[in-house]
């Protein structure tokens, strides 16, 4: 798929196929029209042994006023096949739905090894392929998926527990045990009976509210607090002319975007039978946080009000049409020219340029009243309207970032005053070739922009040619990108004045390194027998112990997208098993003890990853007590007390591999991203990204406040890299 015709195909698709299709899976259109044929071969054909079934169908019939006493007229016997038969169907259709959404909430096959699974799991796995059908296209899968089911109550507090243990003071955590026994007897209860309830008719007992009030109720400006940022390639790109590395990836992102309305793209599946949700791709294109003075709201435009992207260089903005007249999508050698024209006319109209967009990195209280004031009337209105309904946002930089620590700390908020935070997705074209993506977290996790951002890079490779521009195209575009231009009153300039100033203040304020770390990768933790992710967040707390003496709590974020709607759980990584091994690399125990200590560490963190993902962690399931607790005016100094405990330590794996192509391999790594980052959850603590791009290497960004003394960036990256090497050593002997 090189080009799409808009005009004819996607209406169509997106308002009658598409649904249709959804609708059936696990069936089709064809197992319709086979049930009516059985129906109307048992009716029309006279077999002996079929004649009890023939009378019986006859009589459905009769009783359905189908045959008017007519049985042998082929036009009765076709409606009654088509009534008959599309009710069989039917029938099936939601048997074989609900024999799949019982087969998927079997989570066991999670905990056996991938190439030592049992003769169950093998035969569970026959079935869920067969009862599958056919490849399942975006959406079809969410009918069949199970509801992600509310922990109990009592196995919360116990987990929740014993995760604080090795990180409270004995006194903090008896008192924290007593208010959780209280809390069990008494309002825990009813508010438990409460949350089922909410399970039986919401599709996810928790999401809709870790959205509104995690994220769209949060008063925090955007920028560093909730949006995160992604890289391109690490070293190796494929051009190193702006314009051309900015017209390919638009025209792959917005593929992706197409592929996505139409419900071409194929559903997540693990080990191609077992499918994630896929409902964060509805509104990772197209969507803006739209600020309110207490609450903020999530806005996604229809496909066919937006139709363009948004481009901002140096201050100037144009809306860019992404269909040609004829309707097909614009080539990216036609955006390369698109764009090479918005550089040069905007370095010749800096009189044009503006501010604007650094109002989104406001307080979201604010920027909603300077909204409202200065930007919903007059032509402002409706630059705001094209902004906030554009696919997509770019910006194109002058700025060439030498590595990715410079690359990365530009990207968290840009110039400070290019990047609209409130889109949910806006990607920044550096003057040398590298880009990045800002995204804003309310629509969609970290793992869903991995995705598109991969997707484009691995297609993007055959677009050049010799020289490093897109391959020329027949495509023949006459129309020229509209320049937006702002009404800037006095006030208007004050404002984004003010706000530039106060970005640019949190910016200098946040203090991250990106490092690559080379020496050895997953492909050694494999060797060893021990789960990659589990060995790393070890290493974290090794370096985190050595620098402060102390025991992190610490937040890891896991999927839970095997249920419908599933977003998120919390990984509580520090664990007594984790504490000891680290005391005892500390305290240089015994080599084969320190190994012991660290397989059942990393064998406990691993059992903690698979009950996240199978909705049995603890932290969604307070939250969402907390919510309903606060839904009836109570209050309870339990859940008070351990939402407000702090994770010192917030970490996240970017996944890779997501793209239907093959892994990367040692000669193809550079060309592989190397994630991203965001900022720290806690003023007083790091946040952590890391991504495996293969086996022999590990990305590794880490941020901080430079407003914090007890924190430094660079400090713990090093010290995560020297427990690396100490934990490789370790095990090398």
């Amino acid at each position: 798929m090189t080009y799409i015709k808009y005009k004819r195909i996607l209406p169509f698709r997106n308002r009658v196929l598409t649904p249709i299709r959804n609708f059936l899976w696990p069936s089709s259109l064809l197992d319709l029209v086979g049930s009516i044929l059985v129906v109307f071969t048992i009716v029309e054909t006279k077999v002996a042994f079929l004649e009890r079934w023939r009378e019986l169908l006859c009589e459905v019939g009769d009783y359905l006023y189908a045959y008017k006493d007519d049985r042998t007229s082929i036009a009765n016997q076709l409606k009654l096949s088509v009534v008959l038969g599309t009710l069989m169907f039917a029938v099936l259709l939601y048997i074989r739905k609900l024999l799949l959404r019982l087969f998927l909430s079997y989570k066991g096959w999670l905990y056996e090894p991938p190439k030592n699974v049992s003769k169950w799991t093998v035969a569970w796995m026959l079935i869920v392929r067969v009862l599958g059908g056919w490849t399942p296209s975006t959406y079809s899968c969410q009918s069949s998926l199970p509801r992600m089911p509310v922990p109990i109550l009592g196995s919360t507090i116990r987990k929740f527990m014993k995760s604080v243990k090795p990180v409270l003071s004995k006194e903090e955590y008896e008192q924290l045990k007593e208010e959780g026994k209280e809390f069990t007897k008494t309002l825990g209860t009813s508010l438990q009976f409460l949350l089922n309830l909410k399970a039986w008719w919401s599709p996810n007992f928790v999401s809709d509210w870790w959205e509104k009030y995690v994220y769209l109720a949060s008063r925090s400006p955007l920028p560093i607090n909730s949006n995160y940022y992604g890289f391109g390639n690490f070293t190796d790109r494929p051009t190193n002319i702006q314009s051309a590395r900015a017209g390919a990836i638009i025209h792959y992102n917005l593929l992706f975007m197409l592929m996505i309305e139409n419900g071409e793209l194929p559903g997540t599946m693990i080990r191609n039978a077992i499918p994630f949700c896929m409902n964060q791709y509805k509104r990772v294109f197209s969507t803006t946080r739209v600020p309110g003075d207490e609450i903020d709201e999530l806005v996604h435009t229809k496909f066919s009000d937006s139709k363009y992207i948004v481009v901002n260089r140096k201050g100037v903005m144009y809306k860019l049409d992404i269909f040609d007249s004829s309707g097909q999508l614009l080539s990216p050698k036609s955006f390369q020219d698109q764009i090479q024209w918005i550089i040069e006319d905007a370095d010749s109209n800096q009189d044009k340029a503006t501010q604007i967009p650094s109002l989104t990195g406001m307080e979201r209280s604010d920027w909603s009243q300077v909204r409202k004031q200065y930007l919903t009337s007059g032509s402002n209105k409706e630059i705001l309207r094209t902004v906030e309904s554009a696919a997509f946002y770019i910006i194109l930089d002058e700025r060439a970032p030498k590595d990715m620590t410079e690359q990365g700390k530009f990207s968290i908020t840009g110039d400070c005053k290019t990047v609209w935070f409130d889109k949910s997705v806006c990607v920044i074209f550096y003057e040398n070739g590298k880009f990045c993506v800002n995204a804003e977290h309310t629509p969609a996790d970290a793992p869903v922009s991995a995705h598109f951002l991969e997707w484009a890079m691995v297609r993007e490779l055959g677009s050049y040619d010799d020289s490093g521009n897109c391959k020329p195209s027949k495509q023949s575009v006459t129309s020229k990108p509209t320049l937006l231009e702002w009404e800037m009153s006095e006030e208007l300039n004050w404002h984004t004045k003010r706000a530039f100033n106060f970005i640019q203040r949190n910016n200098k304020d946040f203090d991250t390194i990106s490092t690559n770390f080379d020496e050895y990768g997953k492909g050694f933790m494999k060797k060893q027998k021990v789960s990659p992710d589990a060995y790393v967040q070890l290493a974290f707390q090794l370096a985190y112990y050595r620098e402060t003496g102390k025991t992190p709590l610490t937040y890891e974020s896991s999927m839970t997208r095997l249920y419908l709607h599933g977003r998120t759980e919390t990984i509580r990584s520090a664990t007594s098993q984790s504490v000891e091994f680290v005391k005892a690399m500390v305290n240089n125990h015994p080599r084969k003890e320190r190994i012991s200590l660290l397989k059942k560490a990393t064998d406990t963190h691993t059992l903690l990853y698979k009950e996240s993902m199978t909705g049995k962690g603890c932290d969604r399931h307070l939250f969402a007590l907390y919510i309903m607790c606060k839904a009836i005016h109570q209050e309870s100094p339990f859940l008070k007390h351990a939402l407000s405990l702090p994770f010192t330590l917030s970490t996240s794996q970017t996944p890779q591999g997501q793209a239907d192509r093959p892994p990367f391999t040692m000669e193809t790594r550079d060309r592989a991203s190397p994630g991203g980052g965001f900022g720290p959850t806690s003023d007083q603590g790091y946040g952590v990204s890391y991504m495996f791009p293969e086996d022999s290497r590990l990305f590794i960004h880490v941020a901080s406040k430079y407003s914090c003394p007890e924190t430094n960036s660079t400090r713990f990256s090093e010290s995560i890299s020297t427990a690396l090497q100490d934990m490789r050593q370790l095990l090398e002997g």
